[in-house]
């Protein structure tokens, strides 16, 4: 038995929550089915093709298409990979917290050791630049959010699209704002 694949994962998922799909869609039936009992989800099983052979190209030797030929068939719009980029901020941002607070579970001064070995080393603009970035987007998204929430306007594609790129700009802007800048010393490192 070999590891599972993506393909056999997402088909195992795919089977688990037919009961439901079939619940959903039972009322549509595929006008080209042979079988009028059959439906879209039945049929598409029957096939063994992914779901979708280009989103992710480790399906497509599935699917049958041959290795020189993979790769992305459709791009996925800059609205689509802000969104994306929301949710990983926020995983990032759930992940970094998270460990800060084990670290100082560990040891109180773990934090504080940890941060003041990566300022005095030659990554520090770019963890103050990833740092930033991830903040920023996170915090200026959440604006975003809750601007459509409370007005339900900025819906239309071009706006949205417009709202990714300010995001962009605005967040990059920001963190390389805050990758450059560093507090002034405190009083008390001054006199050590």
């Amino acid at each position: 038995a070999s590891a599972p694949t993506w393909y056999t994962m997402m088909s195992a998922l795919r089977r688990m929550s037919q009961p439901v799909l079939r619940l959903r869609n039972s009322a549509v039936r595929a006008k080209s089915s042979a079988n009028p009992i059959e439906s879209y989800t039945e049929r598409m099983d029957k096939t063994g093709r992914p779901i979708s052979p280009h989103v992710w190209p480790e399906f497509l030797p599935a699917a049958g298409v041959a290795p020189e030929s993979r790769g992305f068939i459709y791009a996925l719009p800059a609205i689509a990979w802000s969104s994306i980029t929301m949710r990983i901020t926020g995983i990032f941002l759930t992940a970094g917290t998270s460990a800060i607070g084990m670290a100082a579970l560990v040891s109180v001064n773990a934090p504080a050791g940890f941060a003041s070995a990566v300022a005095s080393s030659s990554i520090a603009p770019l963890a103050k630049f990833g740092v930033g970035f991830t903040g920023t987007w996170h915090f200026l998204g959440a604006i975003r959010h809750t601007y459509w929430d409370k007005t339900a306007k900025g819906f239309s594609n071009p706006a949205m699209l417009q709202s990714s790129y300010a995001l962009l700009g605005a967040s990059t802007l920001i963190a390389l704002g805050l990758s450059v800048y560093s507090l002034p010393p405190t009083k008390e490192s001054k006199g050590k």
